[in-house]
């Protein structure tokens, strides 16, 4: 189920298994920032959420997650289309 936040941007799981998580928004024009490109915010949520998707599958019933650190590089802007994202667990420490 995804958050409220999630939903107003538009994201959407496309597929989930332990571990892993695909998700994906569709550009919208409420997506664009003041210079006509996606704003930054929006792969960052994609990238954020499914990280979230994919570590809470492997997570036990009395467990829970938040983003501490994240880095993200933005290699060319995104002016229309789809974002994908793919999230995998690949390793699962104690903390």
């Amino acid at each position: 189920m995804l958050l409220p936040f999630v939903q107003h941007v538009g994201a959407r799981i496309i597929e989930s298994s332990e571990g892993s998580s695909l998700l994906a928004l569709s550009i919208q024009p409420f997506h664009f920032n003041s210079s006509g490109i996606v704003h930054g915010a929006v792969p960052f949520t994609l990238a954020d959420t499914g990280m979230g998707a994919a570590l809470f599958s492997v997570l036990a019933s009395t467990e829970g997650c938040a983003t501490i650190e994240i880095k993200i590089n933005y290699f060319r802007p995104v002016v229309e289309g789809e974002l994908q994202c793919r999230s995998t667990v690949l390793h699962k420490g104690r903390t």
